[in-house]
């Protein structure tokens, strides 16, 4: 077991905009540079607005080392995070990740996502 001494606090964030407006985008950047300055350490932000976006990116991101914190800033609804236009379901979304995001921590930045019923 990780103590947290070395705990892989390195963010790795997938973020699709947030409304249309791209001129005055909102971003969770801002929020991401200032961890990295006051928590020493470092961050990885790629966008994604499509379900190939997203696939690509999580196969980027599995195979990085030394990061341990996959924050997804998306949209969301129960049991789903929204990219652009389309959206992709939790069980899916596992199914990209796969066992390479193991002992990683995720954080969903996104309303709804986990208000889901039980089996």
């Amino acid at each position: 077991m990780e103590t947290i001494d070395n705990y892989k606090k390195n963010i790795a964030c997938l973020e699709s905009l947030w409304d249309p407006n791209i001129e005055n985008r909102l971003t969770v950047v801002p929020i991401l540079e200032l961890s990295s300055k006051i928590s020493d350490l470092k961050f990885i932000h790629l966008t994604c607005n499509t379900v190939e976006e997203l696939k690509y990116n999580l196969n980027i991101l599995k195979r990085r080392k030394g990061y341990g914190i996959l924050y997804l800033a998306f949209h969301g609804c129960p049991g789903e995070i929204i990219l652009g236009k389309s959206s992709i379901d939790i069980e899916n979304l596992a199914a990209f990740m796969g066992r390479g995001f193991m002992n990683w921590v995720v954080h969903f930045g996104s309303c709804e996502t986990i208000d889901i019923e039980k089996y």
